[in-house]
């Protein structure tokens, strides 16, 4: 469908709704911006307690930093705490400041230049508090490329107190050059045109991206020079401690090894039938010689001495422990007597018997012997 003047209705509908835009919009500016009265009751009291709580942290942060002063950090938050200190008292004061003939406030009666005051102190200590919170950032960014020693970050205090108030004042009394400081509609005076609704500029909520960025690309890229160098005297002194690890590892070497060799040794000896090992030689018997000698009934009489008396044999561990078990089951077998010299000349029983007549089953167990290694000869 179209309409009179040849175009679709739809576009002379939406063109219908601009125009009536543009006339409001006229309207508006002719008849002027005023605010309800409950925005104003609320812009009455909205600085005020934002002001009082802004001056009881701002006093308990001063406490605070006063006591630290000996710190740098704790300087940054003296000076901090000062500026917030000064505006919240302007806060506070309010709307009392406001000219008395502005219609979008209440509880005014001030002047002109009660108004321009308030506002010029709210910028300059605003924005310098604000800058005293973004100076942390610097102080730990030359904190952290200098590994916080303190001879090496102490130089950027002075130029934190002298540039943070410079800005806020040149700029300050710029705009006060200008006339800039009015009613801004929130109960109190600070930078604003009046009347409210005049060049009241329409902008678009853009979030910041270059400036941050940039900021982080250059912090990345000197913190990082800066770790490089630390690594590089870091591997410096890595190479000379692996150098001096090595010298003490090899003089240390042989002694590990034969400590080494020294425990497999003593855990290879797992049975009875093995030969004593001692070191790295085989131990056998020492050659051992021996007169043998024979006893008889009345008196012991050597045997003679020929070139098969010594005796050269190799006693293993099984053999050594059979005789000690013969021995013991002997020893074990052969009665026991309890005798006391006191007990008389009573010359009878098993002991009258062994001292005078002398022990038969020596003589025997002594015989046998000598046949037992005479036959042991005779193999050799």
């Amino acid at each position: 469908m179209f309409g009179d003047d040849g175009y679709p209705v739809v576009v002379e509908s939406f063109r219908y709704l601009l125009d009536r835009m543009v006339v409001e919009e006229e309207q508006t500016q002719t008849d002027g911006y005023e605010m309800s009265t409950p925005l104003l009751n609320m812009n009455l009291w909205q600085p005020r307690v934002m002001g009082s709580i802004t001056f009881i942290s701002s006093v308990c942060m001063l406490l605070m930093a006063w006591k630290r002063r000996n710190l740098l950090f704790h300087r940054l938050v003296l000076g901090l705490s000062l500026n917030q200190k000064v505006y919240s008292l302007f806060l506070i004061y309010g709307a009392a400041a406001i000219p008395s003939d502005e219609i979008n406030a209440i509880g005014n009666f001030g002047t002109v230049a009660t108004c321009t005051t308030q506002g010029f102190f709210i910028y300059v200590c605003t924005f310098s508090s604000h800058l005293y919170y973004a100076s942390f950032s610097v102080y730990s960014f030359v904190g952290v490329l200098h590994n916080f020693e303190k001879e090496k970050y102490m130089w950027v205090e002075k130029y934190i107190h002298a540039i943070v108030p410079i800005y806020p004042l040149i700029t300050a009394f710029v705009i006060l050059s200008k006339q800039g400081f009015n009613n801004n509609g929130g109960g109190f005076c600070s930078v604003k045109n009046t009347p409210l609704d005049c060049n009241y500029p329409n902008y678009d909520d853009v979030p910041c991206v270059r400036g941050t960025l940039l900021n982080n690309g250059v912090y990345f890229y000197m913190v990082t020079q800066k770790q490089l160098q630390i690594f590089i005297r870091a591997k410096v002194v890595a190479q000379q401690a692996a150098i001096y690890l090595c010298a003490l590892y090899l003089a240390l070497l042989p002694t590990f090894i034969i400590s080494c060799m020294a425990v497999h040794l003593a855990s290879s000896q797992t049975s009875n039938s093995k030969e004593f090992i001692f070191g790295t030689e085989k131990i056998t018997a020492e050659n051992i010689t021996a007169p043998v000698m024979v006893t008889s009934a009345s008196a012991p009489t050597p045997v003679p001495r020929t070139s098969n008396n010594n005796v050269f044999y190799k006693m293993s561990t099984k053999a050594i422990r059979r005789r000690q078990r013969m021995r013991r089951r002997n020893e074990a077998e052969q009665p026991k007597y309890s005798f006391n010299i006191f007990d008389g000349t009573n010359a009878s029983g098993v002991f009258a018997d062994f001292i005078h007549d002398g022990d038969s089953d020596d003589e025997k167990v002594d015989n046998a012997t000598t046949d037992h290694w005479a036959a042991v000869q005779d193999h050799i």
